[in-house]
């Protein structure tokens, strides 16, 4: 959807700061501040980032708070974060796991799967990147268990990583952060949607209409974007198999490109595409690895066949920290969600960059966990803030506007939000992850009607990702991720 080897870290204090704006360090490659840690009851352990391998010894966990030092009555971040045994920060993608936060003695106050509504069954991170808030409410010590159940959609013996955790004396805050409400981000969870929320409004009901690719000889392994060009053609990004598949509306196969690797028309991970008026394709390569460092967007022709990309890791302009959703404009100008940097960069159509705006933050203008973006019919910018639980609307200088939305299970109201996408009317559709359902508005956040609910079967979601609509808004097209799938829903034609 979202990191630093001890070496780089002394490699860096060589250069200028100008230089470092252009190099290695990233979120991404974890920076080992102090990767020696203790057991639970190593209490005076507080050093800022944490790293240990699991009781088993099958992957090595790294965890960092923030901010620094965690104090009470203040929201915390916790960073989690699976590697691959051994590597320093080749992250392990698709992994289940739990996390739990204890007072030192072993009573529980809080499990992450239990937030998101199925305590005990274990969440999934398709990154294998997570960010929890929670805020502790008193000093002392505690302790972090981060328990893998799966890797690769595979069951493993449970193994465990605690990290111990000191909570220093401090005042609430006024920062208006810590009076939201606690939520988990980037958590996959079955989930349930209560009755209420699955009814349809009498004038706008979708249903089902069929899905494809989770049968038969063109199999997914992880869709994670769709996109729709205007003749209805329907490109896929199927991130696990480092391939775009490019449909007919109806799900028949009409070509398809990719290999995994950071040469042309190679990926590491791809998660979203956009096309634009004139056919060309273009692709958001979001992994940082030891292996590919692609941070890249990629334009390719309608045929897939590469024309241009631009983009490298770092936090400079046109650079790119794993990017994540990605639009066009009438005016074939491309938006970036620049994900780990907390920002949107926009560009011309080969790559030049125009101008940007956000920051990490709660404030209007800037992200918590940006994600998926849209462009709208008069080319505002519709963001999805994931982590505050928002959608953000701006012009397309990067002026806001407006947003809506909280965290809940209402109408209007978010868990996990991923992809977003406008038809030609200009109403937002938002897919909402973690509530397993799609949420229609009007251009201004005024809720119009949502449909979906957890399960395999039609019209049901498992952890979907992104959504496009057809040129005349008719046909609604979701990447439903788990399910490995890519599902069509449409007005009725009685209403239609």
């Amino acid at each position: 959807m979202h990191k630093f080897p001890i070496f780089i870290i002394a490699i860096a204090t060589l250069f200028s700061s100008s230089l470092l704006c252009a190099s290695v360090l990233r979120s991404s490659a974890i920076i080992q501040k102090d990767l020696s840690i203790g057991n639970s009851s190593d209490t005076k352990n507080t050093c800022s980032s944490m790293k240990s391998t699991t009781s088993g010894g099958t992957l090595d966990v790294f965890l960092d708070p923030s901010p620094q030092p965690v104090i009470n009555n203040d929201q915390t971040k916790f960073k989690v974060i699976f590697l691959q045994k051994g590597g320093i920060d080749n992250v392990q993608s698709h992994v289940d796991y739990d996390f739990i936060i204890a007072r030192d003695g072993g009573k529980k106050l809080f499990q992450a799967s239990a937030l998101a509504g199925q305590a005990g069954i274990p969440l999934h991170s398709a990154e294998g990147i997570v960010t929890i808030p929670y805020k502790f409410q008193e000093t002392g010590h505690y302790s972090i268990n981060v328990t893998v159940y799966g890797i690769l959609f595979n069951s493993i013996r449970p193994e465990s990583v605690i990290f111990p955790i000191h909570v220093t004396p401090g005042v609430a805050s006024t920062n208006p952060k810590n009076s939201t409400t606690t939520t988990v981000m980037q958590l996959h969870s079955p989930g349930s949607i209560s009755g209420a929320h699955q009814q349809q409004q009498q004038q706008q009901q979708y249903f089902f209409v069929r899905d494809w690719g989770n049968v038969g000889p063109y199999r997914f392994q992880y869709p994670t974007g769709v996109a729709v060009d205007s003749l209805g053609n329907v490109y896929v990004v199927d991130s696990a198999n480092s391939t775009i598949q490019k449909f007919t509306s109806d799900g028949r196969l009409v070509t398809k490109w990719g290999s995994s690797g950071d040469g042309n028309s190679q990926f590491h991970y791809p998660t979203a595409a956009a096309v634009d008026s004139t056919g060309h394709v273009y692709v958001s390569d979001f992994s940082n690895s030891v292996l590919f460092n692609n941070s890249t967007i990629q334009k390719f022709d309608s045929n897939g066949n590469f024309v241009t990309k631009w983009g490298s890791l770092g936090d400079c302009d046109g650079q790119f920290d794993h990017p994540t959703g990605i639009a066009v404009d009438h005016m074939g100008n491309v938006y970036i969600s620049d994900h780990d940097n907390g920002r949107i960069q926009k560009f011309d159509s080969n790559g030049k960059f125009l101008t940007k705006w956000g920051s990490k933050d709660n404030v209007v203008g800037s992200f918590d966990n940006i994600d998926g973006l849209a462009v709208g019919p008069s080319n505002n910018v519709y963001v999805v803030d994931s982590g505050n639980n928002r959608i953000q609307k701006f012009d397309s200088n990067g002026k806001f506007i407006t947003s809506w939305g909280s965290g809940g299970k209402g109408d209007g109201q978010f868990n996990q939000t991923r992809g977003i996408a406008v038809d030609s009317s200009g109403n937002v559709y938002v897919v909402d992850s973690g509530n397993n359902r799609i949420q229609k508005f009007d251009s201004n956040g005024k809720f119009i009607t949502s449909w979906g609910s957890y399960g395999v079967g039609s019209g049901k979601f498992r952890f979907a990702d992104s959504i496009a609509v057809d040129t005349m808004g008719k046909n609604v097209y979701v990447s439903d991720s788990d399910n490995r799938s890519i599902k069509i829903f449409s007005l009725t034609p009685s209403i239609r």
